[in-house]
């Protein structure tokens, strides 16, 4: 079921530094009691190729599609009605790596 991301758009916008070295999940921002994650941007680079997938912390439920990079690219993604939201209260949010590549970047997201 589609969420309506537009009500969250009065929530406070947070910010990160993003940063994941080597293959597997790497825990990009830890879950809040009773809160979910809202991503609204983010700009990822790569030092080599493989696949990054944005999934809950707890349960692992993808929250997108594989995205593959190769070496020396960028991704970036915006939108002030939200990207993705953790599936329930209180989950983290996960980026996971296919390959041991090195991963640096920002993001903006609101705890809803």
């Amino acid at each position: 079921m589609a969420r309506n991301f537009s009500a969250r758009s009065q929530h406070i916008r947070k910010y990160t530094v993003l940063e994941c070295v080597g293959a597997g999940d790497s825990t990009i921002i830890a879950g809040v009691a009773e809160r979910r994650i809202c991503v609204l941007a983010y700009t990822i680079v790569s030092s080599g190729a493989g696949t990054i997938q944005w999934k809950n912390e707890d349960a692992g439920t993808n929250l997108s599609g594989g995205m593959p990079l190769v070496g020396q690219s960028m991704i970036s993604a915006s939108s002030e009605d939200g990207l993705l939201e953790t599936a329930t209260d209180g989950e983290g949010l996960v980026l996971s790596v296919s390959t041991a590549i090195t991963l640096s970047g920002h993001m903006t997201y609101t705890e809803n």
